[in-house]
């Protein structure tokens, strides 16, 4: 004898009992057999498929239906048949070794392409109906069959339960799991108003909808954690649902959720989980004050990682104005203003005054401090958000553009509005130095890029400063050793200085300095005179282009080495009458570092063509793979002469757009525009209105 209980739950509950049964039954008596004929039959059919994706063919959303072992052993179904049509039994063969686990379902894709598996078979399905057949080995038995009329986009036709004589519809599809009806599903909850204060009720709404019979539908709630009462809700017609909460005083803290059931003995709650996870709100909630203070995007020979002490990770640093301590716990902060990305632990919390130091190193394993985001130098943004019961709303952020190497941005003084760089960066401190910012020196280039021999070329440099007494030199070379030369102010921020002619072939090596009254000292190309600008007398460049570029692809191109990922990618352009072979160019994202990536030997753009490059960070994958990414909150790319000196072209660019690319048109030396319509490796054809600054070659 067992327990009554049993039988009185649920039927997914009472077919599991029976299966339980038979197998208990079996191991007991030598002579039990339920059935001497397969369990296999036709359980589920969609014919009208736009959710369920194809696994082998991505982005394809073919006809399926699903066959149910409801035996207790494993079944292979290899020799078994399938078809749509009664004088062809023999449509479709299972291949050996294709098998159904006891009591388990396996799905057939009715895509027509069974090169692709076997479950993948030679058919179609028609929406409009039809019919499947299932046939023993013999190819004459017919062991299931089910016709089937119109059929609505992604409803189901299926037994009800698995394996049952009864066919209904299924408004959500149960792809190789049971055929039960979806619980009650609970959404657009809604609370007015969103942040209550004292004395005033609350009004929660919600929409509640089920694919059965709709229980009547309760809110739980509790003040200060005074134990849950219980409510029901108001219906209000077309599954709209009200509950009204009642006021508090100031500061009470208020928990609740609802609560849906069915009569399958489905329940739902919103949120999910309760009562471990409740809505809450506090009465009359204050946000509190905490800040960015303080971050590095390009740690260079700054700070180590505790954890790992090799390393020199980015980070940020918090700071807490306020008279109070402040709890951590469920704030968010993120490198993407649009994605709660790393929720702050509960341990974490911040003491009146105190500065908290996070490593932005994406290493979230290696503890608390760590985030799972990394600072782009090339500039983006941090965010920081409010606890949930804050509504996850902005507490501070900071948009940054591209950054100078071991130069932090800090508030000065700390907790204070205005922000300045830093050349002396103060992390989990006060920002006491903070005063004392570099010079900033913009672009430095030549205002004839390709100068002819017997040339004077002049050198004009950008300049910003809170210095009266700046001192900017021009650095150059020609024979081996650096000449300096006074850059004069031309304009508000424009320095230049003139280099003597020189020979047609003489490579001429420069750099700029800017030392302000303060003794801060700044240089472009930032590890000059290790790295330099360079150009050399009579050289006649080959007309090869930066043509277009895409940093934030999402799904407009694939890497056809790695089909699951959409690297960022840039293009190069021919525009010349015959091949060029790129052998030993250089590609690079950094001016400082202008031989970072060697275009192969034996690379051949022909004429008019384009060649296409995957900034993937992924050189092993092939030559036409950098060892670089694109930041899409602004970088830099260049191409360089054979001798890493001279350079080509470039193209400076800020924050991009998701599936947009940066191109010219027209194609090599038009202006660069952003375009909607990307086209990577063939001609720019898009244009559009919004046209970005020139770049000159």
């Amino acid at each position: 004898w067992e327990d009554s209980a049993r039988f009185l739950g649920t039927p997914a509950g009472l077919k599991q009992y029976a299966n339980e049964r038979r197998t208990f039954l079996a191991g007991e008596m030598a002579g039990y057999c339920p059935a001497g004929t397969p369990f296999v039959t036709l359980n589920e059919i969609v014919a009208a498929n736009t959710i369920l994706e194809d696994p082998d063919e991505p982005g394809e959303f073919p006809a399926w239906f699903e066959l149910y072992n409801a035996g207790l052993s494993p079944l292979d179904l290899g020799g078994l048949y399938l078809s749509t049509n009664s004088g062809n039994p023999t449509m479709y063969q299972i291949p050996a070794g294709v098998e159904i686990p006891p009591l388990g379902h396996l799905i057939f894709w009715a895509d027509d392409d069974p090169e692709q598996g076997s479950t993948h078979v030679n058919f179609t399905l028609n929406p409009l109906g039809g019919v499947i057949y299932l046939y023993d080995s013999d190819g004459a038995t017919q062991l299931d069959v089910r016709i089937f009329g119109t059929q609505t986009i992604d409803v189901a036709l299926g037994r009800y339960l698995d394996g049952s004589p009864n066919w209904i519809t299924f408004n959500v599809p149960t792809p190789g799991a049971a055929n039960l009806f979806a619980p009650p599903l609970i959404s657009n909850t809604g609370r007015e108003p969103l942040q209550p204060t004292a004395g005033v009720p609350v009004t929660l709404t919600a929409t509640i909808t089920d694919d059965g019979l709709l229980l009547p539908p309760t809110l739980h709630y509790q003040a200060e954690g005074g134990g849950f009462t219980t409510l029901p809700l108001t219906a209000l017609g077309g599954d709209q649902f009200r509950a009204v909460l009642p006021a508090y005083p100031a500061g009470t803290r208020v928990q609740y959720y609802l609560a849906a059931g069915d009569n399958d003995g489905q329940v739902t709650t919103d949120p999910a989980g309760a009562t471990q996870n409740v809505h809450e709100y506090i009465v009359d909630y204050q946000p509190p004050l905490l800040l960015f203070n303080e971050f590095l995007a390009s740690n260079e020979a700054g700070i180590t990682d505790p954890a790992e002490p090799a390393e020199h990770p980015d980070w940020f640093e918090l700071f807490n104005p306020s008279p109070h301590t402040i709890d951590l716990g469920g704030m968010y902060v993120t490198d993407d203003l649009g994605d709660l990305q790393f929720r702050l632990s509960d341990e974490l919390s911040i003491k009146p005054g105190q500065y908290l130091l996070f490593y932005a190193d994406s290493d979230p394993e290696q503890g608390v401090y760590h985030t799972n985001f990394k600072l782009s130098s090339g500039g983006e943004a941090l965010g920081l958000y409010d606890t949930a019961v804050g509504l996850n709303l902005p507490l501070d952020s900071r948009t940054f553009g591209p950054q100078t190497e071991d130069v932090s941005e800090g508030r000065c003084p700390s907790g204070a509005a205005a922000w300045v760089l830093m050349n002396t960066p103060t992390p989990g401190s006060n920002n006491n130095t903070c005063g004392l910012s570099a010079p900033i020196i913009g672009s430095v280039q030549p205002t004839t890029p390709f100068p002819a021999g017997d040339e004077p070329v002049t050198i004009q440099a950008r300049v910003q400063d809170e210095s009266v007494n700046l001192a900017v030199t021009l650095w150059y070379s020609a024979t081996g050793g650096f000449v300096s030369l006074p850059m004069a102010r031309v304009g508000s921020i424009l320095y230049e200085a003139t280099v003597p002619a020189r020979p047609d072939g003489a490579l001429v090596v420069y750099y700029v300095t800017a030392l302000d009254e303060d003794g801060l000292l700044s240089s472009v190309p930032r590890l000059a005179p290790a790295y330099t600008l360079a150009y050399r007398a009579g050289y006649s460049p080959p007309p090869v282009y930066l043509n277009e570029l895409l940093a934030e692809n999402e799904s407009r191109l694939v890497d056809p080495a790695e089909p699951d990922e959409t690297p960022d990618w840039l293009e190069l352009f021919n525009g010349g009458p015959t091949p060029l072979n790129l052998g030993g160019y250089y590609l690079t994202d950094d001016l400082a570092d202008p031989t970072k990536f060697r275009i192969p030997a034996g690379t051949v753009i022909p004429a008019g063509g384009f060649l296409l490059f995957y900034a993937d960070d992924d050189p092993e994958q092939g030559p036409d793979h950098l060892n670089f990414t694109l930041s899409s909150y602004g970088d830099v790319v260049a191409l360089f002469a054979p001798d890493g000196q001279v350079l080509l072209d470039s193209y400076s660019f800020g924050r991009q757009l998701r599936d947009q690319s940066s191109g010219r048109l027209p194609d090599g030396t038009g202006t660069w525009q952003r375009f909607t319509c990307v086209t990577p490796g063939a001609p720019n054809g898009c244009n559009y209105a919004v046209t970005l600054p020139f770049v000159r070659r």
